[in-house]
């Protein structure tokens, strides 16, 4: 969809992204006919032209007002007549008026300037003066009209030599190719005999209207042209908003300017082996290093045995245990079980529980192991495997009494928290059945 916009006394017609038309408001205007065709289009064309130089077409279900809202025949011919056609205010500020005629410059050095005379003393009539660069040309008073609508001159037929000033003008059926409604600028207008010639009189913008906008119709000197309020300078600019740039090529090493996303083409967020092409960030740089640092210190953790032997209670009881320090284990990590242990009679069966908590709370830590046997004069071997993923701890059957999980069978596996980025504890215990037997812990240790 186009979009139709007034900025700054232009004529904008943007897509959404680009501006696809940008003309002077008052050197365009419509013809009605395409509008009244069974298929509307907006035809534009150059008023300097004629309505046979159409600079502009498009289908009139194709094109939006400022507001986003899609135009009618009858807004889109509100919004013409309204923005269009000379439609701007008019630069009506140079005429100079003087008290006395002797008081006019020599017309070589004002040319193209206009001089009024109120007392010439009696040398001259009261009027217009207009130097051409050569000399003075005179209208008499009398003969200049001023009107407040353009729609109120005559046929320039019939007012040869004449001068009026006309302000809001609005066109009449005796312009070219009989176009009504068109506007023209606020300012001087000359017949000829035969036609209009508008006398463009600019006057000149001071740096505060230069600066504040309010200059529209007004021309700007070196001095002022520039904005303060929105242009930067050329040295060392202070640039405010979202300047933009352009996006330079890979590998281009050089001093041209350049927006972040070229810079985000050449960083990535990992460490690839073999790529020297591509910078890694600053943060997968200290993300590798720390993963290195791990493995650098890593060992495997031993239960430290708080009692090698168990005899002479039922309880449950903590033969060993382990303290890890925060980032023992990395969040993807295996961790291996594995204890030894040597029972010297068979009165009854011995439990052996693994347990974790992150608080330091042995028996009602969660089981995470078990194992029951009745072995006599005879060495038992514990073994389980555990897998760290996303903050869970995961492996066999938590309630399973075997001696290993290398080959579970038909035992679904259990999970439970586990945040290797904390203190976490880890306890085995042994459970005899008869306080008359006798266990002996000969090896218990942890590792990745």
């Amino acid at each position: 969809m186009l979009e139709f916009q007034i900025v700054i006394n232009t004529l904008k017609i943007t897509d959404g992204s680009e501006t696809v038309f940008s003309i002077s408001k008052k050197d365009v205007y419509y013809i009605q006919t395409s509008l009244n065709e069974d298929i509307p289009k907006i035809s534009l064309y150059n008023v300097n032209v004629g309505v046979f130089a159409v600079v502009f077409q498009a289908l009139l279900s194709d094109c939006l007002d400022s507001n986003g809202n899609p135009f009618t025949v009858n807004s889109f011919t509100d919004f013409a007549e309204i923005n269009l056609g000379f439609n701007s205010g008019g630069a009506s500020s140079s005429i100079t008026v003087t008290d006395s005629y002797a008081t006019l410059p020599n017309p070589t050095t004002v040319s193209g300037q206009f001089f009024w005379c109120e007392n010439a003393d009696g040398t001259f009539p009261v009027g217009l003066y207009y130097s051409d660069g050569t000399t003075w040309q005179f209208q008499v008073a009398d003969d200049i009209i001023v009107v407040a609508n353009y729609s109120a001159l005559p046929n320039p037929t019939t007012v040869n030599g004449q001068f009026f000033w006309a302000e809001a003008s609005q066109g009449t059926s005796w312009l070219p190719n009989n176009v009504g409604g068109n506007y023209y600028s606020a300012g001087m207008y000359y017949s000829n005999g035969v036609s209009w010639s508008f006398l463009d009189v600019p006057y000149q913008a001071t740096q505060d209207e230069v600066n504040t906008g309010t200059n529209t119709n007004k021309f700007v000197t070196p001095s002022t042209l520039k904005n303060q309020n929105y242009l930067a300078l050329l040295e060392s600019p202070v640039f405010t908003g979202t300047p933009s740039a352009p996006t330079q090529t890979a590998n281009d090493n050089s001093t041209n300017l350049s927006t972040t996303a070229y810079a985000d083409a050449k960083v990535t967020d990992a460490i690839t082996d073999g790529v020297t092409s591509i910078a890694p960030s600053q943060n997968a740089v200290f993300d590798a290093l720390a993963l290195k640092q791990n493995l650098l210190v890593y060992t495997p953790y031993r239960f430290i045995s708080a009692l090698s032997n168990v005899t002479g209670t039922l309880a449950e009881t903590v033969v060993a245990f382990a303290t890890l320090p925060v980032s023992t284990f990395n969040a993807n990590d295996n961790i291996s079980f594995f204890s030894r242990f040597f029972k010297t009679s068979s009165l009854s069966a011995m439990t052996l529980r693994v347990r974790t908590s992150p608080n330091n709370v042995p028996l009602s830590a969660t089981q995470i192991a078990t194992y029951t046997f009745t072995t006599t004069n005879a060495f038992a071997t514990f073994t389980r495997t555990f897998t760290l993923n996303s903050g869970s701890l995961l492996g066999y059957n938590f309630t399973s009494s075997i001696a290993n999980d290398v080959t579970p069978t038909n035992t679904a596996g259990n999970s439970t928290a586990f945040n290797p980025s904390v203190i976490n504890y880890f306890y085995l215990t042994v459970q005899i059945g008869n306080i008359s037997d006798a266990v002996q812990c000969n090896q218990c240790k942890l590792s990745n």
